[in-house]
């Protein structure tokens, strides 16, 4: 289905036949959710910390046992978040913090 489909579509439905749609859609899928969820309470600092954290334990992991593993080093781990707060319209500074928190404890890694 085209947009220009869709927006014909759209058109036709009643207000109440919309907001069924918007709630199924809600439901079903939880990519909606999510966007809906940081729409109506956009909690960025708290996306970010949580990023930072899996972004630090790609590079140094700890176990249980409180001792360190073998790091990952995955860049991807770092992309997904971006791609992710792309998609949700964090603000661009706050995804620039990422990109320059991912270099910053790449390079801190690489130089010990």
């Amino acid at each position: 289905m085209s947009k220009r489909d869709l927006k014909k579509y759209v058109a036709e439905l009643n207000k109440e036949q919309l907001e069924e749609q918007i709630l199924e859609l809600y439901d079903k899928f939880s990519s909606v959710k999510v966007y809906y969820d940081f729409v109506f309470n956009p909690k960025e600092e708290t996306l970010l910390k949580e990023c930072k954290l899996k972004i630090s334990n790609e590079y140094y992991p700890l176990k249980k046992s409180g001792r360190r593993s073998k790091p990952k080093m995955r860049r991807s781990v770092a992309q997904k978040y971006i791609k992710h707060f792309t998609l949700l319209g964090v603000d661009p500074f706050v995804i620039a913090d990422v990109m320059l928190y991912n270099i910053e404890i790449a390079q801190t890694f690489s130089s010990e």
